[in-house]
């Protein structure tokens, strides 16, 4: 592989992990403001009036977000690693088309 395109499929990756907030570990974390009970609920309420929440700690799953089964406590979007690349191909086979 050449510099250029080596280069290219590098910063490809890491835009990648970065949209999908795999490069940080804390993104295997989940949100418990939808877990059911009473106490809970009351607590969200209460810690939501400084701005704090509660968070699950959980490792994070690669394989998880490589497929998008999971729900990342933040991200810049939803779909996993395998749904960019899928779309990233169609986008570019389309511009491929309508230039020739």
């Amino acid at each position: 592989m050449n510099p250029d395109a080596m280069a290219r499929s590098q910063y490809l990756e890491l835009l990648k992990s970065v949209l999908t907030a795999s490069i940080y570990e804390e993104s295997g974390w989940s949100s418990t403001a939808l877990a059911h009970g009473g106490l809970r609920r009351k607590l969200h309420r209460v810690l939501a009036r400084w701005s704090l929440m509660l968070v699950r700690v959980r490792p994070f799953d690669a394989e998880a977000r490589r497929v998008g089964r999971d729900w990342p406590l933040f991200g810049y979007t939803m779909a996993g690693h395998l749904r960019l690349v899928d779309r990233a191909r169609r986008s570019h086979g389309q511009r491929q088309r309508l230039d020739g």
